[in-house]
């Protein structure tokens, strides 16, 4: 791949502390799908994550960071793991990717519910490695609410079915507590970042990461020249209604602080001063975020 300097082919559109351009010129995107599609560090992280052994690559952009860029907002590229992001470095000498380490005991909501064995209802929550691995579509998969679970063996009919607020109001708790230093613990979790990768990235290093994971672009501090990276995402190659199911990663959305307050509103709503507060402190004015 030749992108150092190269035109990626789309508009230039300014997102976060960056300017992006999709990579649509015919020649580029040829080239870079015949790398991509070999390489055996990706093949990989697809089977270990998805228990898939084909992908597809979506999102190819090209992202440019000019000097004196601040670093951006603490975020997670998704709620749960529906996909992989990968970044390239396209310049030697810059500064890496930053992220926590990553928490894999967390649990991540997917929103998708299976139906329950028991009560036969569409009830029944689909965790994150569940969902991935597209475990909800297997016919013998048995599946069990949250109802059922806490009054086992009632029968169909017995037990009250949760009722769509009390299951968005568990959601919204799962997504709070996936993500609680996020919110809540903002200073903790920026120093706890670190180096996403090689300290000292060289052209052509990359990160392959979950989109749960923690990270924030470095902004770019120590070059005269543009901070340059390719970005793209993952997909397994499932069947057609397996990748359909769970829904695809979407560019324009980024899980930080302000979106959890939105999304997690009826939980967030006793700490919600104290965030933004937080936030404050460290220059970020959430409410640019929300707005």
């Amino acid at each position: 791949m030749h992108l150092e300097d190269m035109n990626p082919g789309g508009d230039p559109v300014e997102i976060s502390n960056a300017v992006q351009q999709d990579l649509t010129e015919k020649s580029l995107c040829r080239d870079v799908h015949s790398d991509l599609t070999v390489s055996s560090q990706l093949h990989a992280a697809v089977e270990s994550t998805f228990g898939a052994r084909g992908f597809t690559v979506h999102n190819l952009k090209v992202l440019e960071t000019p000097n004196g860029t601040a670093p951006q907002i603490p975020h997670a590229d998704d709620y749960w793991n529906r996909e992989l992001f990968v970044v390239v470095h396209l310049r030697p000498g810059q500064q890496p990717t930053q992220c926590v380490p990553y928490d894999a005991t967390a649990a991540y909501s997917t929103d998708i519910h299976a139906q329950c064995s028991q009560c036969q209802e569409f009830t029944a929550a689909v965790t994150d490695y569940e969902a991935r691995r597209r475990e909800h579509l297997q016919r013998d998969k048995q599946f069990t609410c949250a109802a059922c679970v806490a009054n086992p063996l009632q029968g169909v009919g017995a037990t009250r079915a949760q009722s769509r607020d009390e299951i968005d109001l568990a959601m919204q708790r799962q997504h709070y507590d996936a993500f609680a230093e996020v919110l809540l613990r903002p200073a903790e979790t920026i120093a706890r970042m670190r180096s996403c990768g090689h300290p000292e990235p060289s052209a052509g290093d990359a990160i392959i990461g979950l989109p749960t994971l923690v990270h924030r672009g470095p902004g770019n501090s120590l070059s005269v020249a543009k901070r340059r990276v390719l970005f793209f995402t993952v997909r397994p190659k499932l069947s057609d209604a397996g990748s359909s199911s769970v829904g695809k990663y979407e560019s324009d959305i980024q899980i930080h602080a302000a979106w959890l307050l939105w999304r997690c509103e009826d939980v967030c709503k006793d700490v919600r001063q104290h965030i933004l507060a937080e936030y404050k402190k460290l220059g970020y004015s959430l409410e640019k975020f929300e707005a």
